[in-house]
């Protein structure tokens, strides 16, 4: 049984790629995935919004710039429209987004999740299927 212990996204990232049987995320990515944890539950819809608005929020940071910043009021419609339809805050949309919406689908179906509170902080245990 391989395991390993994660503390980035990109950590995170390297250890779904390998196929790891048992993921640990400490620090500031443990707290973020467990609020994240609810996108398991998303119908097809809300998966199609979060995304949408990920996709909105990140053409607005590039083209913003260009186009005086008119492109960031598109992106935050997109963006409190996924909020309206997923239940999710908008911190939370733009943080799915940045660790990967299909990549956290793709772990929430795999993975059984448990949160361990300490008084270390939180520390979550991914165990494969």
């Amino acid at each position: 049984m391989s395991k390993v212990v994660v503390r980035t996204k990109e950590e995170l990232k390297i250890a779904y790629a390998g196929k790891v049987d048992e993921i640990i995320i400490e620090g500031k990515l443990a707290k973020q995935i467990r609020d994240l944890e609810k996108i398991k539950l998303f119908s097809p819809v809300a998966i199609g919004a979060l995304t949408a608005a990920g996709v909105a929020f990140l053409a607005s940071t590039v083209s913003g710039p260009i186009t005086g910043g008119i492109s960031y009021f598109a992106a935050v419609a997109t963006l409190e429209t996924a909020a309206a339809t997923t239940g999710l805050s908008v911190p939370l949309i733009i943080l799915s987004c940045s660790i990967g919406v299909a990549l956290l689908v793709a772990i929430f179906k795999e993975y059984d999740m448990e949160a361990v509170v300490s008084g270390k902080g939180i520390k979550v245990i991914l165990r494969k299927r």
